[in-house]
């Protein structure tokens, strides 16, 4: 397999942000095609089965659900931005939004994908 975090990114990044809160999203490298297929499935009770050939690569959460993993972090790096941002994406669900999803990527590039070495 030879394929870079950024193009798993790039696959993705309009999935992710498009999720429900109660979803993920689970990553699949298929192995004939040499491409990146991607489904989202419900966080719990919902078991994706594959066909041979394929190999997992990550699973990736919504990102309301990035916010409930690293909210510590999170919020300190919100409250580091000033009141006036912070007023601003506490009235407005679009800018909390675009703010969690700019985190999301820049955390999804520091984490290890074992599969893609």
């Amino acid at each position: 397999m030879n394929i870079s975090k950024e193009e798993i990114w790039n696959a993705v990044k309009e999935e992710v942000y498009n999720l429900e809160s109660y979803q993920k999203l689970e990553v699949y490298w298929n192995e004939e095609t040499q491409e990146l297929w991607s489904i989202p499935v419900k966080l719990y009770f919902q078991e994706v089965i594959v066909k041979e050939g394929n190999k997992f690569i990550i699973s990736l959460p919504s990102l309301w659900g990035f916010w409930n993993q690293a909210h510590l972090d999170l919020e300190d790096i919100i409250l580091s931005l000033g009141e006036e941002k912070n007023l601003r994406m506490q009235e407005n669900e679009e800018e909390f939004k675009d703010f969690l999803f700019k985190e999301y990527e820049k955390d999804f590039f520091e984490v290890d994908i074992l599969a893609i070495k």
